[in-house]
């Protein structure tokens, strides 16, 4: 059974490739975000992104009020350089919803494939928010490369 990291994997394979620009797993942030209620959403793996692990993707919820809210995870190739939406041409749109207090937690299994080492994608969860000034808030872009684990 192919696992969403995979479906991903593969989707961002057949849109161009993915970017090798990073060694080793890492993670990073970048742009502005967009703040909710609460200030913007931080984003985050909590284990680095080593090839056949499994690591979990954090979104903190800004909505306040007991029912959460829903969200979309976009996934893309490329950055969008300081441009308030972070990942430029997402491809892949995944719904979530952000519970309260816990915020969102997805499990994302790594494939131990090689072509991944020194990969990048870039990721950004954006969420409903009355309170933000858009109706939605942004998390900032989180670049994740993939890699061995030391």
């Amino acid at each position: 059974m192919l696992t969403k990291a995979l479906l991903c994997t593969l989707a961002l394979i057949g849109q161009g490739g993915l970017s090798n620009d990073a060694p080793g797993p890492s993670t990073a942030l970048y742009g502005p975000g967009l703040p909710g209620s609460n200030g913007v959403p931080h984003v985050e793996l909590y284990e680095p992104p080593a090839l056949g692990s499994v690591t979990t993707l954090a979104v903190e919820h800004t909505r306040p009020g007991p029912l959460g809210a829903p969200a979309v995870l976009l996934i893309g190739c490329r950055p969008n350089g300081n441009m308030l939406l972070a990942v430029q041409d997402p491809i892949v749109r995944v719904p979530a919803w952000v519970r309260t207090p816990l915020g969102l937690e997805m499990p994302i299994c790594v494939p131990s494939d090689p072509i991944l080492d020194q990969q990048s994608v870039y990721v950004q969860v954006a969420q409903v928010d009355a309170g933000a000034t858009l109706g939605f808030s942004l998390t900032q872009g989180l670049k994740i490369t993939f890699g061995w684990a030391p």
